[in-house]
């Protein structure tokens, strides 16, 4: 998630209540600091590595 996605007020509140509401383990919450609500067309690379590093995680 973006630090500064102008479609939250909170937007780590907002991403910490999605993944709430998420079963355990299905998900976890990264702020990505300057991008906005697209953070994977801002940083491309930095969304990839993040989901690697997930479903690295997800598999041990």
């Amino acid at each position: 998630m973006g630090t500064l996605d102008p479609d939250w007020g909170d937007p780590k509140a907002e991403g910490e209540a999605v993944v709430a509401a998420l079963p355990k383990g299905v998900g976890r919450l990264e702020m990505l600091p300057g991008a906005g609500h697209y953070p994977q067309v801002q940083f491309p690379s930095e969304v990839v590595g993040l989901g690697r590093s997930f479903l690295e995680t997800a598999r041990a």
